[in-house]
């Protein structure tokens, strides 16, 4: 399939693709005959990533590409997961914060019986 950009107005997930990727991943979408649009103006500045969009009728056969040809890749779906990493850091900050809590207040109270 060729790069259309109806599919950026229609049900699609987006993956940003490494620049050095771009060619071979663009042939592999047209070998399986996968619809997608490849913004290459945005971002090329900053992160050197082209951003695909695909439908997400065809989530299946790119994660099998993927898998087969070890990309590395980049996408907006994955990037929502690491709320679950930033939540494990704020537990671990409440756990210290309520340690540092609990030994002050048993200092105070050791204090007060030692010096009265």
């Amino acid at each position: 399939m060729p790069n259309t950009i109806r599919v950026k107005f229609d049900r699609h997930f987006k993956l940003h693709v490494p620049v050095r990727d771009v060619m071979s991943f663009e042939n592999e979408l047209s070998q399986n005959g996968i619809a997608y649009y490849a913004d290459k103006r945005k971002g090329l500045l900053f992160d050197e990533n082209v951003l695909f969009y695909i439908l997400d009728k065809d989530s299946a056969s790119v994660y099998r590409i993927l898998a087969d040809r070890q990309y590395v890749l980049d996408s907006e779906v994955i990037a929502a997961n690491g709320f679950s990493e930033e939540r494990k850091m704020v537990n671990l900050y409440l756990k210290f914060a309520l340690l540092f809590i609990i030994l002050t207040m048993v200092l105070k109270v050791v204090g007060a019986f030692v010096n009265p």
